[in-house]
Parts: C-alpha cells; sequence; structure tokens
C-alpha cells in the first residue's frame, strides 16, 4: 500500500543510468551467494562419504610391555581383539609402518631398533556394531 501523493517504484529501477551498476552489483552478490551455497553443500556431502567410511574402523595402539621378555604380546592383543563378536577383521601394522608415522617429527633418520616404538592394530568393526573392549582391557592390560 502506498501513502497518498507518493508513487509506487521498482526496487532496482535500470531506466537511469546511475542505478544501473547497483543492479550490476546486486547480480554479482546474488551469484556469489548461490556459489557459495553449492560450494557448501558439496563440503557437506563430501564430509558425510569421510565420515561413513571411517564409521568401521578403528586403530588401537599397543605399547611393548616393559616388564616382560614375552616376544607375542602383539599376537595375544590380536587374538582378544579378534574374539570380539563386533569386530570383523583386525590386521597387525608392522614396526617399519609404525617407524614412518614418525618421521613427520623426527625427520629422516634411522631410529635405533630398541626405542620402543608403539604397535598399531588397524580393525573394521561390523555394520550397525557398537565396539565395546570393557573386556578386552583388562585381558589385554595383562599380556
Amino acid at each position: 500500500m502506498s501513502t497518498p501523493g507518493t508513487k509506487n517504484a521498482k526496487l532496482f529501477s535500470t531506466n537511469r543510468k546511475n542505478d544501473r551498476p547497483l543492479f550490476f552489483i546486486f547480480l554479482m552478490l546474488s551469484f556469489l551467494a548461490i556459489v557459495s551455497l553449492l560450494s557448501l553443500m558439496s563440503a557437506i556431502r563430501v564430509s558425510k562419504a569421510w565420515q561413513a567410511s571411517l564409521s568401521n574402523k578403528a586403530t588401537i595402539m599397543i605399547h611393548s610391555p616393559s616388564n616382560t621378555t614375552d616376544s607375542n604380546y602383539l599376537e595375544k592383543a590380536h587374538e582378544i581383539i579378534v574374539s570380539s563378536p563386533q569386530i570383523k577383521s583386525a590386521q597387525i601394522f608392522d614396526d617399519d609402518y609404525s617407524k614412518n608415522l614418525l618421521q613427520p617429527w623426527l625427520g629422516n633418520i634411522d631410529l635405533p631398533n630398541d626405542m620402543p616404538v608403539p604397535r598399531l592394530i588397524d580393525i573394521h568393526i561390523k555394520p550397525n556394531q557398537k565396539l565395546d573392549f570393557s573386556f578386552g582391557y583388562i585381558e589385554i592390560y595383562r599380556v
């Protein structure tokens, strides 16, 4: 509704030369807003795909026991992990893999063989299963 004595006007009038730059600025801002929205939607989709690929995986770090001479501690921990009904598969990473993970912090140096490097076990969890290692924590700790 308009008040008496005033006339309705377009939001962006392109009849006058002074108003044309404002119209193009409005178009450019609209275009940038749409590009930003599409970028955001793409990032959310990639993030969800990344999360879905990680949802059924975990890595367990096993420190070498210092108070025992048993060299099979890693295999015993692997057996305990695989015995869990939620676990689909488990793979022990070799010692070189663990040492290569330290390379960004330590540089390209040869690590001594007696340096205690935690060993890693990569596990794959069965779909739609929640991981519960409360029973296995005590057993692995005793190993």
